[in-house]
């Protein structure tokens, strides 16, 4: 969950979805993000460019939460799964 919260709402991708059978739990990220632990001039030039999405004031925004679905996949599921996915694709 936290990868992706950071995917959607730092470095800018739209479509980042969760695959986890447990709820979302994101108040650590959350947190650090009202605090505005995330802003550029709380970590540096030097990483700046790995939070493209991040700006002086983003604290004030509100984050993101990422796409979530809650599911489990065993092997057989998961290649159902993609090739049904392949399959619509075309």
């Amino acid at each position: 969950g936290a990868l992706s919260w950071e995917l959607t709402n730092l470095s800018g991708i739209k479509d980042c979805v969760v695959i986890d059978p447990r709820p979302l739990n994101l108040t650590l990220e959350q947190s650090k993000w009202k605090k505005g632990l995330f802003e550029p001039k709380r970590f540096g030039p030097v990483f700046s460019k790995w939070y493209p999405a991040c700006f002086e004031g983003c604290k004030d925004t509100t984050p993101t939460a990422p796409k979530h679905i809650r599911s489990f996949f065993d092997a057989s599921s998961f290649t159902d799964f993609v090739t049904a996915r392949d399959a619509s694709a075309v």
